[in-house]
């Protein structure tokens, strides 16, 4: 597999041109949805995608003259701990040239402020205000009649909603004349404090899976209709590491010009024209209000951590970062970082409730990466491996319920090779818990949405983050591939479908995956092998990892029916079996093989020592053999 990073800012992608930005928020908005006897006629989905469409061109056109560029000169600011010169996004907020942006934009000591227009227009700004608490600043410049986007109150807006975000990511704007447009949706809404030099910001945050790059600081964080609901910020949660921006009704606690200017202008999501494309975004919507009571926050206590989990989680403050080397960033992202929150979610009213083995992984709890492709750490020894590095155990854990309540909770026991442990919360008697339904009867094909919950950051808000299946058959038959946003503060969490029942959860991310955070490569474990390793782990028990099992032939694709065998190996499982050359396997276990791959991926999925029963097409006879697999040397 290959390998998939983030090594610059928050998020994955550089949409500089509208052309991206409506292929990616077609891509978020639009899937194809299967509802049985009540499906859209393909007709009618075409209708919705051309309108879907015709209003991404309409808010481009209509408010992307607002977004521009924004170069300055400044000394040493507190906010940033940077010095100048300042280059990022603004947007205009007034028709007479009031530009909201940010101070990692615009410092409090700013001057020579030049503003890039798109239509290629450079003007020279004045700074008004400054608050160096939401680190958001106004400037203005001499224009009449000029494009402007409304002010919406965030504190609307709720968990699933589609927005936009705007910038000039690497001075676009300045070098082509173009701005970056990107749609995505509201995957969460808590309180974050950045932990490295490039932002210093502590407070509430929208978060959103749309892109976020370098430069777009400053810029606009809007709604599907243009109304803008929040600043892009260069802070990032330390769990999920996905873009932020700093909420419209904070900054307007700050900014007495900002103020005026908000209003409630939120939309619902099924309105008008849109409404059957933005169908699965509003299904996640209402299935996650139901789900979300089940999902827990973790606070996993380790031998060498310096504080203990709060009493409360809702009035928690994550702490900020003591650094200004800015060559962290790299190791901040890939690593877990200590004393952080995880995610889990209850299966039983009784406490019962699961999360993925990484998150109590004593070789996860350490100090440094142990990633071989992020550079050595200034002053800093890189470690070569986990076994080389100080381990940071388990001491207690702490889970938190939807309401912050906290319970103490027990290990049970844990499945290494399928990363899922199991908790057992201490409550109260007579105390019963909201808890989710595990779905088996669907159908695991490529394409079909997902969604995977997980809880925030202090104060541990819900956050959702929908995608699709894009591969089967991962780790031995017990994963299937997703491309929704996988980071370590939803790992563990629960992975649901549109009726809100969980279907797996998110695991294997871990510091020595080729993979990395959020970059559309992720796994869900299945509910099937969930249940499977259930019995075991509320028991007390590990499960022990198992050996594939090996069948020992060769194959090819040249027969006409079945996994065509081309050569058996002496003294292996088929050998001793009876297979023979030239026999093409049918059916294994049961189930039907058509073709090679079925019966790689069919042997793959069980362990050495089983026994398979094969149905084997041999001429025009067919026979039933019994075959125990063996183990590959």
């Amino acid at each position: 597999m290959s390998k998939c990073s983030v090594n610059s800012i928050q998020n994955r992608s550089n949409n500089t041109t509208l052309v991206l930005g409506l292929l990616l928020a077609v891509s978020v908005w639009v899937q194809p949805l299967i509802f049985g006897a009540d499906a859209v006629k393909v007709a009618n989905i075409h209708d919705a995608l051309k309108s879907l469409e015709l209003k991404h061109t309409e808010v481009f056109s209509k408010y992307g003259p607002a977004v521009v560029g924004i170069t300055c000169k400044g000394k040493l600011t507190r906010a940033s701990g940077r010095e100048g010169p300042f280059s990022g996004t603004g947007a205009l907020v007034s028709a007479d040239g009031l530009i909201v942006s940010t101070t990692t934009t615009v410092p409090s000591d700013a001057h020579d402020i030049k503003v890039y227009f798109t239509d290629g227009h450079v003007r020279s700004a004045e700074l008004k205000e400054v608050d160096e608490k939401t680190e958001s600043a106004l400037i203005k410049v001499d224009v009449k009649d000029a494009p402007y986007m409304k002010v919406s109150n965030s504190a609307d807006y709720k968990v699933g909603d589609a927005v936009y975000t705007w910038g000039n990511p690497f001075s676009s704007l300045q070098i082509d004349g173009g701005i970056s447009f990107s749609a995505g949706n509201i995957s969460g809404l808590y309180v974050a404090c950045s932990a490295d030099n490039q932002s210093r910001y502590c407070g509430p945050v929208i978060e959103t899976d749309a892109a976020v790059n370098p430069g777009s600081d400053g810029g606009p964080l809007t709604d599907s209709d243009g109304n803008l609901i929040g600043v892009l910020s260069l802070a990032y949660s330390r769990t999920r590491w996905l873009g932020l921006a700093i909420p419209s009704a904070d900054i307007a606690g700050k900014l007495k010009l900002f103020k005026p200017l908000m209003a409630s202008r939120r939309v619902a999501p099924l309105s008008g024209e849109r409404s059957q494309a933005t169908a699965l975004q509003a299904a996640f919507e209402e299935a996650a209000v139901n789900a979300g009571k089940g999902v827990l926050g973790l606070r996993i206590v380790r031998e060498n951590d310096k504080e203990e989990a709060p009493a409360s989680y809702q009035s928690y403050t994550a702490p900020t970062s003591t650094t200004d080397d800015a060559s962290d960033r790299a190791d901040l992202e890939v690593r877990r970082p200590p004393n952080a929150f995880a995610s889990a979610f209850l299966i039983s009213s009784d406490g019962l409730a699961l999360t993925a083995y990484f998150n109590i992984d004593p070789t996860q709890g350490l100090l440094l990466s142990q990633d071989k492709h992020v550079r050595p750490q200034k002053g800093r020894k890189q470690n070569a491996g986990a076994t080389d590095a100080l381990l940071n155990g388990v001491k207690k854990i702490y889970a938190y319920t939807a309401d912050g309540t906290r319970y103490e909770a027990k290990l049970l026991g844990v499945s290494k090779t399928h990363d899922l442990a199991a908790l057992k919360l201490d409550l109260p008697a007579g105390v019963k818990l909201p808890h989710l339904d595990f779905d088996t009867s669907a159908p695991m094909v490529s394409g079909v949405s997902v969604a995977i919950l997980g809880r925030s950051e202090a104060p541990g808000g819900l956050t959702l983050n929908a995608g699709r299946i894009s591969a089967l058959h991962r780790y031995r038959e017990t994963c299937c591939q997703i491309n929704a946003l996988l980071n370590y503060g939803n790992m563990g969490g629960p992975v649901i479908g549109l009726d809100g029942k969980v279907l797996g959860m998110a695991a294997h991310l871990s510091t020595e995956t080729e993979w990395r955070q959020n970059c559309g490569v992720g796994f869900m474990l299945l509910a099937e092998e969930i249940k499977k390793a259930l019995p075991q782990l509320a028991a007390g028990k590990n499960v022990e990892s198992k050996k594939p099992g090996f069948l020992g032939v060769e194959g090819d694709d040249g027969g006409t029916e079945g996994a065509h065998i081309k050569g058996v190996l002496p003294g292996k499982a088929a050998a001793l079996a009876g297979l023979k050359e030239g026999d093409s396997i049918i059916e294994y276990n049961g189930k039907k093989i058509n073709a090679w791959t079925d019966l790689v991926n069919t042997t793959r999925a069980l362990n050495a020592g089983d026994t398979a029963r094969l149905k084997v097409k041999r001429g025009t006879e067919t026979l039933d053999l019994s075959v125990k697999l063996g183990e590959k040397e």
